[in-house]
């Protein structure tokens, strides 16, 4: 059993609301039942329920529509800027401007659903393409009226051709969506937009009116991000791309690393103390923890892609767990000799990878330095040109049951070995080139948390160390999927900060 002190701070972890929780729903539609056909669709009660309406108040104080609304969360709307101007071009004041959410029709009022908020503030970015609507008070959510995500990525044309608007069909009041490639569809709205289903849930993409070219939100985002207070905003950021050119700091050690235990024994799939001080676990205060990671300097850890998204942004880095049952942490021989106790750190942000590559890979920064002691200590990435060609015979993964009945909760180590697609019973055409193939002895892999870990090789180098040369995606049947960091080394580099 853990320690009763340990107890009492994983209960506040899990029992403190954050406010992941109130947009952890964002892009999910109430009527589930609701399909979306190619062409023009009317909307069905509740089928958009972030979409509204935006209205300027007339001289005897009338509404008049000037175009749809989005609602991205309780109290901001996004629109285009042209819908908060009047016919001069001159930017309304806050009073002149209301917001209508919950109906799918404007003849259709939807009393008790539908709800009607003035504005606070407006607020533009400097080239004053769109614009944002700070609410006078928040939205209470119903099954009409809702929040979509934001995007955190590059507008893909591939991925999002759904568009959502008022004036489907030729109808000015209906609200609707179209499928295909007409973005003049919505001529009586100005502010229609661009969504994706991902992930289980819709995702704003761009505004498009055939008056004009597609607006992308992906270089609106840091000033979403501040004006709103989107947590998701905030915390994933889109890395940049490597430069040859620019002189970036030496944030990765090359001697200091991979010091762990290495020697441990095979024989048994439990882990000795101290053989893997740079696995990490992902933590969400809500949520609990889905994932794992790697720590690769004072401030970074390293994991997948598919690790985190809009619905689990992990708000601590747990270092120097062993064993999930026990506090402290001691030999399985001697339980006189036990580790420091785990530590907890505060996620900064999280950097995101924009490659072309299906896979990807994440960088989470702290807010302190990790202090390395016995139990938590850096992985070696191959950053020499011996290490990024080194192809081993064999390899490590290690991470915990996932069924905690029982079974131990002692860390799990197993050795792989490259495989081909055909071993694995997977379509090479589907195979991306970043993505590597392991098998695997054991009969139940995919009961243990590997996923963000790390794969790696004991090499000898000023003694022997631990060398990550892929990180874990997920299982197939009896083989691991992973995914190559080698082509990540630079992009890693220049994305860490001092």
């Amino acid at each position: 059993m853990k320690s009763r002190a340990a107890v009492v701070v994983l209960l506040f972890l899990v029992g403190e609301a954050t406010p992941q929780e109130l947009w952890s729903k964002c892009g999910q539609r109430a009527f589930a039942e609701v399909l979306d056909h190619g062409g023009g669709q009317d909307a069905a009660p509740g089928q958009w329920p972030w979409y509204g309406s935006v209205f300027h108040y007339r001289t005897d104080r009338s509404i008049a529509f000037a175009c749809g609304g989005t609602l991205i969360s309780r109290n901001h709307v996004l629109t285009v800027a042209v819908c908060v101007m009047d016919g001069a071009g001159s930017l309304l004041g806050s009073g002149e401007v209301m917001v209508r959410l919950g109906t799918h029709h404007q003849n259709v009022l939807h009393f008790g659903n539908a709800r009607y908020r003035r504005v606070k503030s407006v607020h533009l970015p400097k080239d004053g393409e769109i614009a944002i609507l700070k609410l006078t008070e928040d939205v209470k959510f119903n099954k009409y009226v809702l929040s979509i995500c934001m995007m955190v990525q590059p507008f893909d044309d591939q991925n999002a051709k759904l568009l959502v608007g008022w004036g489907v069909n030729g109808d000015a009041n209906q609200l609707g969506s179209y499928l295909g490639n007409d973005t003049c569809h919505f001529r009586n709205d100005r502010a229609s937009i661009g969504v994706a289903l991902l992930m289980g849930g819709w995702f704003l993409q761009y505004f498009t009116h055939c008056s004009g070219d597609v607006i992308t939100l992906k270089r609106y985002e840091s000033w979403i991000a501040k004006t709103t207070n989107l947590i998701y905003l905030q915390k994933l950021r889109s890395g940049q791309d490597f430069n040859s050119t620019h002189q970036y700091p030496q944030l990765l050690p090359r001697r200091h690393c991979g010091k762990g235990l290495i020697d441990g024994e095979k024989s048994t799939p439990n882990a000795t103390l101290y053989e893997f001080p740079w696995i990490a676990k992902l933590f969400n205060r809500a949520l609990g923890y889905n994932c794992l990671g790697t720590l690769i300097s004072h401030r970074y850890v390293l994991t997948s892609e598919n690790c985190i998204n809009f619905y689990f942004i992990p708000d601590l880095i747990v270092l120097g767990e062993y064993d999930n049952f026990r506090e402290p942490d001691c030999q399985l021989e001697d339980p006189t000799d036990c580790a420091p106790p785990l530590r907890l750190y505060e996620v900064d942000y999280v950097v995101r990878n924009r490659n072309d590559y299906r896979y990807r890979i994440d960088l989470i920064r702290t807010t302190e330095n990790v202090a390395f002691e016995d139990h938590i200590q850096p992985v070696c990435l191959p950053l020499t040109s011996e290490l990024k060609h080194l192809r081993p015979s064999e390899y490590t993964i290690a991470g915990w049951n996932k069924n905690s009945k029982n079974t131990t909760g002692i860390i799990q180590k197993e050795t792989i070995y490259a495989a081909s697609s055909a071993e694995c019973q997977i379509n090479e055409e589907h195979l991306p080139n970043n993505v590597l193939l392991y098998t695997t002895s054991h009969e139940n892999v995919a009961n243990r948390t590997y996923s963000g870990g790390p794969v790696g090789a004991a090499v000898p180098s000023s003694g022997r160390r631990f060398v990550q040369l892929a990180l874990v995606i997920g299982p197939v049947e009896r083989c691991v999927v992973a995914l190559d960091i080698v082509p990540y080394i630079d992009w890693i580099r220049a994305n860490m900060v001092e």
